[in-house]
């Protein structure tokens, strides 16, 4: 592994990423009444993520934790920003169809579950080991979640 020199900013984009997945799983839950609980539960979630990667920062930027990584994507985290800001306009502004909205949010899981975003992060502490592990299964869970109601509802 290799020393991050900006981990702080790496996590921002993660933190930025969360907070964005879990905007457009609000302006979901807005779209599709039915399945309102659905997105609002991820959107929770996420929003949980997103407070969980501050945490880390926060020990990053007062000196408690020192942070590696063997490799971050950065570019691929700030396209996948713009992406999500861009799915949660279009939901806002266009019709959108449930199932094309469920595809759309199992691709962003597949792709945090698939690319392991979190494990690519190291903390010398049992609580940044304990949180970064907490990320990962969640995403996996997400995927899970979604991946279900997907199957259930594709054509």
């Amino acid at each position: 592994m290799s020393s991050v020199k900006a981990p702080v900013g790496l996590l921002e984009a993660l933190k930025v990423h969360e907070k964005e997945i879990s905007g457009l799983y609000k302006v979901y839950s807005d779209v599709f009444l039915l399945y309102r609980s659905f997105w609002l539960d991820l959107s929770k979630e996420e929003t949980e993520h997103a407070n969980w990667i501050e945490r880390l920062q926060s020990r990053i930027e007062n000196g408690s934790e020192v942070m590696v990584a063997e490799r971050f994507p950065l570019a691929a985290i700030e396209h996948s920003i713009g992406y999500v800001k861009e799915l949660a306009h279009q939901a806002k502004e266009n019709d959108v169809e449930f199932i094309d909205a469920l595809s759309e949010a199992l691709h962003l899981e597949e792709a945090l579950s698939e690319s392991k975003y979190f494990e690519v992060l190291a903390g010398d502490s049992a609580e940044t080991k304990r949180t970064l592990t907490l990320l990962a299964e969640s995403s996996r869970k997400h995927y899970q979640k979604v991946k279900e109601l997907w199957l259930e509802n594709k054509p």
